[in-house]
């Protein structure tokens, strides 16, 4: 985790025990919004903090400025301090739970002496929740619901995090293992979209592997693997390679367990010194970590060694732009101009600005005058600007399926990204159809983050995917991969389908700040997880043909 995700973080989780506190409500927003300031900052954020740098930071101010250098001296602020210790551990794991909020947990707290899950979950069984006032019957089922929910995310982390975990984890590992080989493997760096342990490739035997783990975490070797626990809680394992093994190792290492049983039916896996050796040996081609879920790449390996190729998915560099980008028009923190210079600096021939429509007041969505006059802006800064600006909007999709424009608004723009960003409690055929309905609208060129889902925060809303991807296929409406760390949705376990059945993938950053445009890197790894190759993808295409694609 970068310091800039750690200083994010402790803001966010300042705000939230202050709230559980019911301390004065302005001091907890500002922590709120120091956090996404933090998020958000374009600098280096050290740097800024450090003695003498005259850097402003844009919403933070010296009582905020003073917690984030304790940061940067690895002291935990006392403010930090002093609400970890006002609130017990157990309580905090009630934040987890998707739609309780800081006030309902004071209140059961208060009410109830509610002090964790099990209390929670016992509580409503006893029907005590469901007799306190502004709680009820349907309160009650959605907290036990979310009770669910924050169960299966605990110990997990996002992507991200999960891959500068292992990346910490190798470097250390090799400092103590001077010489040998040493290769992060397992969830990692299969790019699973969250991460709930760690594995590892290590050449050597099993013992002297162990007394290195140490710079990990407590070891011991079982079944002749070393197995741990590092800081974080998350379990690790390491694998140990004999000589001329290492491949072999680091195969099994990175599993996942369903790809090594279709490798195991192929026939035992060689031991060999590369994977690409023991690969072939099996009459495969080298396979891709992130495709190694057992669902379709031994085929596919299969038929690139027949073909005498290598398997080709997408890669980072096949993207010649991007769409879904937020700029200050509405809720961004990054300007036109500053967009425009980092996707040029990124080496893209264009970019696609889509700012909210009008109904997202939260977001400061724009109407149609506030919509036009940035067109105007667009086209002005796209002369001069070294790549094309295309203007498009990220139009809400309305209850009934309708868009947030007329047709003769959406008619003016480049591009539309339709996205669902509310009354997500609609049941599976109604959510179902409002999305039909708002794709069969010419207009709409991309269908933005399809389930709503929020990792380890919010889970999908209820929707008939295959009915929704099936139709998109149908009229060249692409299905977006949005990349941002926190819903890489659509669900790669989705997207074999989505192929299948003729579909394309928009991989779009979401991007809120300038520097949220590299998210696009965490959507391919996602989309090559689907198995998808460049001519799968919209914005692999150029400008023109991507916003042309659409089956009108």
């Amino acid at each position: 985790m970068t310091f800039q995700e750690r200083a994010a973080a402790s803001l966010e989780e300042t705000a939230a025990l202050l709230s559980v506190r019911g301390e004065n409500p302005f001091r907890i927003r500002a922590f709120e919004a120091a956090a996404r300031a933090v998020s958000g900052y374009a600098g280096d954020l050290e740097a800024a903090l450090a003695p003498g740098s005259d850097e402003r930071i844009p919403g933070v101010g010296k009582g905020i400025a003073d917690f984030l250098r304790a940061l940067v001296a690895d002291e935990i602020p006392e403010v930090l301090s002093d609400a970890r210790r006002a609130v017990q551990p157990a309580i905090l794991e009630l934040l987890a739970v998707p739609g309780l909020g800081a006030g309902r947990i004071r209140k059961l707290h208060e009410a109830l002496n509610i002090q964790g899950l099990g209390d929670l979950e016992r509580a409503i069984d006893e029907g005590r929740v469901a007799k306190l006032p502004g709680f009820g019957e349907k309160s009650v089922r959605k907290i036990r619901e979310g009770i669910s929910f924050a169960r299966g995310i605990r110990g997990r982390c996002l992507m991200p995090e999960g891959i500068f975990e292992m990346e910490d984890a190798v470097a250390r590992l090799r400092a103590a293992l001077p010489n040998r080989r040493v290769e992060g493997a397992g969830q990692a760096r299969r790019r699973l979209e969250t991460i709930s342990s760690q594995a590892f490739a290590a050449e050597g035997q099993a013992q002297d592997i162990c007394a290195a783990a140490a710079v990990l975490g407590d070891a011991s070797v079982r079944d002749g693997i070393v197995r741990g626990r590092l800081a974080s809680g998350r379990p690790f394992e390491i694998h140990p390679a004999a000589p001329g093994a290492f491949g072999t190792a680091w195969i099994r290492a990175t599993g996942a367990e369903a790809h090594l049983a279709a490798l195991a039916a192929k026939g035992p896996l060689p031991e060999a010194a590369s994977e690409e050796a023991a690969y072939g040996a099996l009459g495969l081609e080298w396979i891709p970590s992130e495709w190694r879920e057992g669902r379709g790449e031994i085929a596919g390996a299969e038929a690139a060694r027949a073909a005498g190729r290598p398997i080709r998915l997408v890669e980072t560099g096949d993207l010649r732009g991007t769409f879904h980008v937020h700029t200050t028009e509405s809720d961004g923190l990054s300007d036109l101009s500053e967009i425009a210079r980092a996707s040029a600096e990124r080496g893209w021939e264009y970019v696609g600005i889509s700012d909210h429509s009008r109904s997202a007041g939260y977001a400061g969505g724009l109407d149609a005058s506030r919509l036009a006059r940035q067109g105007n802006a667009i086209r002005a800064l796209s002369e001069r600007a070294g790549i094309r600006i295309l203007h498009g909007s990220e139009v809400d999709i309305l209850p009934d399926g309708t868009l947030d424009f007329p047709d003769e608004i959406l008619g003016t723009l480049d591009f539309v990204v339709a996205s669902v960003h509310g009354r997500f409690g609609m049941s599976r055929d109604e959510m179902t159809e409002r999305i039909l309905r708002a794709i069969r609208n010419p207009a709409v060129t991309i269908l933005g983050h399809m389930t709503g889902r929020l990792l380890l925060e919010r889970e999908p809303y209820a929707v008939d995917e295959e009915r929704v991807i099936r139709e998109a296929a149908r009229l060249g409406v692409a299905v977006e991969l949005n990349s941002h760390p926190s819903r890489l949705d659509i669900d790669w376990r989705r997207i074999s389908f989505l192929l299948g059945e003729g579909g394309r993938i928009a991989i779009d950053p979401d991007a809120h700040v300038a520097e949220g445009l590299g998210d696009v890197e965490w959507g391919v790894l996602i989309a090559r997880k689907g198995g998808v190759k460049p001519d799968d993808v919209l914005n692999a295409r150029c400008a023109d043909d991507a916003i042309r694609s659409r089956a009108k």
